[in-house]
């Protein structure tokens, strides 16, 4: 006998997270389009392989969306390259785009940290 309710994951609903996530859908909208939640979502591809493939394969094709939108619009005077930055790197905090910053000690060393004792 199995407890809780029953799951609402259909294997059809692998096709529709690739089809939307070749739309530049984050993960957020395509729990959205399935009417339910990224957490849900990942327990379903914990435990329905063709979902966690599915899933991978979306949020890559989303990446090439949003990749492509760039390559496309480099040349146009109104396209925000700030904003769309901003987005890729909140987007895709594992890729490349987000703005990285380094602190170091004298000659690249350890930075030094010095602690003022009240008196």
């Amino acid at each position: 006998m199995t407890i809780g309710r029953p799951t609402d994951y259909r294997p059809e609903m692998c096709q529709r997270v690739i089809e939307i996530g070749g739309e530049g859908y984050s993960k957020a909208e395509m729990a959205a389009d399935l009417g339910v939640t990224r957490s849900t979502m990942d327990i379903w591809a914990k435990t329905h392989d063709e979902f966690s493939d599915a899933v991978s394969l979306a949020q890559e094709l989303s990446l090439a969306w949003w990749e492509k939108q760039s390559r496309l619009n480099l040349a146009v005077k109104e396209f925000q390259s700030s904003l769309w930055g901003k987005a890729m790197s909140g987007r895709f905090p594992k890729e490349p785009y987000r703005d990285r910053v380094e602190a170091s000690g004298a000659d690249g060393g350890p930075l030094q940290v010095f602690i003022n004792k009240p008196a």
